[in-house]
């Protein structure tokens, strides 16, 4: 089962090991507010109104209805994205692991077999081609891998497809591939019964009231399907480190200044 932390919502209760989480409940608030992530929401919604044939806005149907023409639509764009995913889904690739040296072939014939047993059980495939089709249409989508643990003595390797406006990108990132993203935040919805399986002790009242507080953007409760916004931030986090070369393995290590000082101070005592 996942592990979660409660983010304080009064200042008051703000102890120094909830500041992280309020520096990343900040990131949060900025990518929301971002300019890129606020258009991407925007022009990918009628991108996908464009596939579905329903372009349209109520001022052309109204103005359309006025003067007695038909609101019929010629769709030239779905047979188009349906042909450049056929085109996908037909030149589908296999990871292939080469060994760099004859000493590494029975590892890299180790290491292939298992990607390919779970390339085929987790349909990595099918999921990688309804990602490209979700791309095509809305300009992005994320495949990502996780480990599920509600079973803590079976846990299972899965892939999940999130929508291009399910996840939030560092608005000051320049790069494709997010290799420059210094966070990454993934959201999904919950009900209320759901919540309280992973997390009894929550207080759900005060979660749906977040939102309402004034000057706050933020929210975590959905009224419209009543479920609640569960979000899940991957980040980067810069941690100095001393590199040693250990004497024992031949090997370059790293370590905290404490720990490598420790270290130092034990020898020295030997």
């Amino acid at each position: 089962m996942a592990v979660a932390e409660r983010i304080p919502f009064e200042e008051k209760e703000v102890s120094p090991a909830s500041s992280e989480l309020l520096k990343l409940l900040d990131w949060l608030r900025n990518a929301e507010n971002s300019k890129a992530e606020s258009e991407y929401r925007t022009i990918s919604l009628e991108d996908y109104q464009f596939y579905a044939g329903d372009q349209d806005d109520n001022d052309t149907l109204t103005e359309l209805e006025e003067q007695n023409r038909p609101d019929s639509v010629f769709n030239e764009v779905k047979p188009k994205v349906d042909m450049l995913v056929g085109l996908a889904a037909q030149t589908k690739h296999e990871p292939t692991v080469l060994p760099v040296g004859v000493e590494d072939e029975p590892l890299a014939e180790l290491v292939q077999g298992s990607l390919k047993h779970y390339h085929k059980k987790l349909e990595i495939s099918d999921r990688e081609v309804d990602c490209f089709d979700h791309t095509v249409q809305s300009g992005r989508s994320l495949l990502h891998f996780h480990i599920d643990t509600s079973n803590p003595f079976k846990p299972e390797i899965k892939a999940t497809r999130f929508a291009g406006s399910n996840f939030y990108r560092d608005p000051d990132s320049t790069s494709y591939d997010f290799s420059e993203d210094r966070f990454l935040f993934l959201e999904k919805f919950l009900t209320e019964e759901e919540i309280k399986v992973f997390w009894p002790d929550i207080d759900i009242s005060e979660v749906a009231g977040f939102g309402k507080k004034a000057g706050e953007k933020l929210s975590f409760f959905n009224e419209a399907n009543d479920k609640y916004r569960i979000v899940e931030c991957w980040y980067k986090k810069y941690v100095a480190v001393k590199y040693f070369i250990n004497p024992l393995t031949g090997k370059e290590e790293y370590v905290t200044p404490k720990e490598f000082k420790n270290r130092i101070n034990f020898r020295i005592l030997l």
